[in-house]
């Protein structure tokens, strides 16, 4: 189910019969049927064929969109969720494989930066200790054995 890519500019091109058809490149071929009618139309990333945007389920992620039967979604689903989809969106397969693949890393990334700063909290508490027991042994070294200090003898 996963997007083609390699297609020549040719197979990008909707063939219709009975529509006059123009595209722009970054938006859906807009047809004017016989009945002089304008839709707009987007092709399936997963079977390539063109269908009135409308019949489709648009990506939130990837913005492709597809034929509700070639995401093994049931018509009676499809058309309850098309309510709603403009407000909740729906992500495709491939997306999410890719948002997974993506947050195991991050999962493993979160992790080691957890040992890393357990490791630096620890090397702080340890720094911060000697550094108190030198405090402590430089005040008590400015002191003589008659608890004056040095610059009084």
């Amino acid at each position: 189910m996963g997007r083609k890519t390699g297609r020549s500019p040719a197979a990008d091109t909707p063939k219709l019969s009975g529509s006059t058809l123009t595209r722009n490149q970054n938006s859906p071929a807009r047809t004017v049927g016989s009945d002089g009618a304008q839709k707009c139309e987007r092709e399936c990333a997963a079977c390539d064929g063109v269908t009135d945007m409308i019949n489709l389920l648009p990506c939130k992620t990837c913005d492709s969109f597809y034929h509700p039967s070639c995401v093994n979604m049931l018509t009676d689903v499809f058309h309850t969720l098309s309510e709603i989809l403009p407000d909740i969106g729906w992500v495709c397969n491939g997306c999410i494989d890719t948002i997974s693949v993506k947050r195991k890393s991050l999962s493993c990334e979160m992790d080691d930066m957890s040992g890393t700063i357990q490791q630096l909290q620890h090397q702080i508490s340890s720094l911060s200790k000697k550094f108190d027991e030198l405090s402590v042994s430089t005040k008590n070294s400015q002191f003589t054995s008659v608890g004056l200090p040095a610059s009084y003898h």
